[in-house]
């Protein structure tokens, strides 16, 4: 690609943008499967994240600017904007609603903690230092008020004749359509976390995925082929769920409990809404699969270059560098990887979307 110059400015922004992340994929050694995710949700039309690649270079310097370690290359990372106030004013009308971050593994958007007091779902949902609430409120922290995700989760719950009350389920659909045929693993479905919420005041609540590179048959040798995952019943079950209890131990729940998704998937208006999009993004499949080679032949060289790494072991939950190092033969490995997947995945949705609706 092309690279421009951009100066600072005043309001210390890059193309609108205020936060940016810099993320390594620790699962992902193509470091394709992330854009290839978004640009799926993009598809869609659901919300999204913009996401590019860039190479890091640290130089070591004392407070007064002496250099101290010359400049080192440091490796490839993803570069995507943050999910906050200046992602809303991108992306919704109106961008004054609650947005919810959710963290641990216990976000089912089920009926724990639904009472009358919206206070109750501030519940610390992680299990190590530092504590943070399972739904964890990154907009209107000053007001704190709950009571907007309360209502969600009873209508969910309770009511789902009426949830289109404060939801859109043709938007809903648009998530797990996106979600779904990408063979994600590490969202509301299986894991339940990884996923924003938007209290959006015109539209009700939509679903932003977050932190996805677990897709496109990421370890799939460990945890489960999602090529060939059913559309509607029995997703989960592609999962497996013994070799993920040597990361997380043993599930104090049930795991396969998702109030959202069980409930949307037996509802005629969803189902139909969730199979157009499905077909949409399958019909764009060879769209798809020139990206993976626009893609990988922008960052090929720059994701083979040497570099040092310093981060300790225990850095990453997966026990290795947040960067680690590849040969030539892994990444044309890892990039098959997610070109079969899209191929294979194409064959199987085809054959499904044939059958009735009560066989999927």
């Amino acid at each position: 690609g092309e690279y421009h110059y951009y100066p600072e400015n005043i309001d210390r922004r890059f193309l609108g943008i205020k936060n940016l992340n810099l993320r390594a994929g620790p699962g992902d050694s193509s470091l394709l499967n992330e854009p290839i995710g978004h640009e799926i949700f993009k598809i869609t039309g659901n919300p999204y994240l913009r996401i590019s690649w860039g190479r890091l270079y640290i130089t070591l310097t004392d407070e007064s600017g002496k250099v101290l370690k010359p400049q080192e290359y440091k490796g490839l990372y993803w570069i995507t904007e943050q999910l906050d106030k200046t992602y809303l004013r991108t992306r919704f009308k109106n961008p004054n609603g609650n947005l919810y971050k959710t963290t641990g593994a216990t976000a089912l958007l089920n009926s724990w903690w639904v009472t009358e007091n919206p206070d109750d779902l501030k519940i610390l949902g992680t299990y190590s230092p530092p504590y943070r609430r399972t739904y964890e409120l990154k907009t209107n922290t000053e007001v704190d008020d709950y009571t907007d995700l309360r209502d969600f989760l009873y209508f969910i719950n309770f009511d789902w004749e009426n949830i289109e009350y404060i939801t859109d389920l043709s938007i809903i659909a648009k998530y797990f359509a996106s979600s779904i045929y990408q063979g994600s693993w590490d969202d509301y479905i299986i894991i339940a976390h990884n996923y924003y919420l938007y209290s959006d005041p015109n539209i009700g609540f939509v679903m932003i995925p977050w932190d996805i590179e677990n897709n496109l048959n990421a370890f799939s040798s460990f945890l489960g082929n999602f090529s060939d995952a059913p559309l509607l019943n029995g997703y989960q079950d592609h999962f497996n769920w013994n070799n993920w209890g040597f990361w997380f131990g043993n599930w104090s729940w049930d795991p396969k409990t998702r109030p959202l998704w069980d409930n949307a998937a037996k509802d005629p208006v969803f189902v139909n809404y969730y199979l157009n999009e499905i077909e949409k993004i399958l019909n764009e499949t060879q769209y798809l699969l020139e990206k993976v080679d626009q893609w990988s032949n922008l960052i090929n060289e720059s994701l083979l270059l040497p570099f040092n790494v310093t981060s300790p072991r225990d850095a990453s939950a997966y026990q290795t560098p947040y960067t680690i190092q590849i040969d030539n033969n892994s990444y044309i490995n890892e990039k098959s990887r997610v070109i079969n997947f899209l191929i294979d995945r194409q064959k199987f949705v085809e054959e499904e979307l044939k059958k009735p609706v009560e066989e999927l």
